[in-house]
């Protein structure tokens, strides 16, 4: 029974599309050149206009995120566009903005222009497809689809059909109304790319390189006076040192020529001192005082370990020179035991 209402559907539908019989056939023939007229200006029209899905996509690096989109709302203004979604992580200055522009195909081309000139392009890419053809596919199957059906809902009107003929047709004409919504849906979707243009933006903030320099080390000269007994002995130094806010690690040679008899006196010594937070904590440009501790080596008439404290002052600190006093207590061991010497010094040093 299933298969003889198929049969008869299928028959209803052909009867219908080639006309009653023998009698319509001379009208067909009439009608077909009308027909194939129509065909072909229909695809001359296709050929003539053609549809185009176009997609861009495009990152930049920008000085700020927050500026560039604030300007970006003009542009999209002034052309009609539109942001369909938009993604920002970060704090602040957006450190990352994704968003998705809809846009007239011809307003594409001067957005993207005005983009360039916000920073840095790290990628940008266009693609267009044609889809005129897929367009005239939707139109065809359309057109076909609710012809048939209304050629099934015209045999439902016929006064003798049979019930199974009728589950038969009406099961049919689901199916067409389901690819009717099917083809709608899909050719909205094509009308709707090719109208308007797809640019998907991101956004990222460019961290601008800055020359900040900063002292790794002061390099000092500076003249000193030694203090040994009932004698003072002047000379002269260098030293290294690298600027902290909490300590400072020194590298010191001090060189004292000899005065008649007296032998030369070497010093080589190293240590670490730290500023007071109650004065400044090296952070002033003017009288930074701070103490230290000493240890080393001393050529003073004979070959000594040394070791001691020394409080210094700052005069003056800037971020290219220092002008830097300090005074050395300092214990000398030997062969001939313990012995206490001092040390002066005013020094003049610049940056590395």
């Amino acid at each position: 029974m299933a298969s003889s209402s198929i049969t008869f559907v299928t028959a209803c539908i052909l009867f219908t599309a080639t006309g009653c019989g023998a009698q319509m056939a001379p009208n067909q023939m009439e009608a077909t050149p009308h027909h194939m007229t129509k065909m072909e200006a229909a695809v001359e029209a296709v050929r003539s206009d053609p549809a185009w899905v176009v997609n861009a996509s495009m990152a930049l690096a920008v000085p700020s995120v927050d500026d560039t989109l604030k300007g970006l709302e003009g542009t999209l203004k002034q052309y009609a566009a539109a942001i369909t979604s938009i993604e920002r992580q970060g704090r602040g200055d957006w450190a990352h903005t994704n968003m998705t522009i809809r846009v007239d195909p011809d307003g594409l081309k001067p957005i993207m222009e005005w983009l360039r000139t916000q920073g840095k392009v790290t990628q940008e890419r266009v693609e267009q497809e044609e889809v005129t053809g897929q367009l005239f596919e939707r139109e065809i199957a359309l057109k076909t689809a609710k012809a048939t059906l209304a050629r099934l809902e015209t045999l439902l009107q016929k006064p003798d059909i049979a019930v199974d003929e009728i589950l038969s047709i009406e099961k049919e004409m689901t199916r067409l109304r389901g690819e009717i919504e099917i083809n709608e849906g899909t050719q909205r979707q094509l009308k709707d790319q090719v109208a308007r243009a797809t640019l998907f933006l991101e956004l990222r903030h460019r961290q601008q390189t800055r020359f900040d320099p900063n002292a790794k080390f002061y390099l000092m000269g500076r003249g000193g006076l030694l203090l040994h007994g009932d004698q003072s002995t002047p000379g002269f130094g260098f030293s290294m040192h690298a600027p902290e806010e909490v300590a400072e690690f020194h590298l010191d040679a001090d060189f004292f020529p000899s005065e008649g008899s007296e032998p030369e006196r070497f010093l080589l010594t190293v240590g670490g001192s730290s500023y007071s937070d109650f004065f400044g904590r090296g952070l002033r440009n003017f009288l930074n005082p701070y103490l230290g501790f000493r240890f080393g080596y001393a050529n003073v008439e004979d070959h000594h370990f040394v070791f001691g404290a020394e409080f210094g002052l700052e005069m003056f600190k800037h971020r290219y020179f220092l002008v830097d006093a300090r005074v050395q207590g300092l214990g000398i061991v030997g062969k001939s035991g313990l012995d206490w010497i001092g040390v002066a010094g005013l020094g003049i040093g610049t940056v590395y």
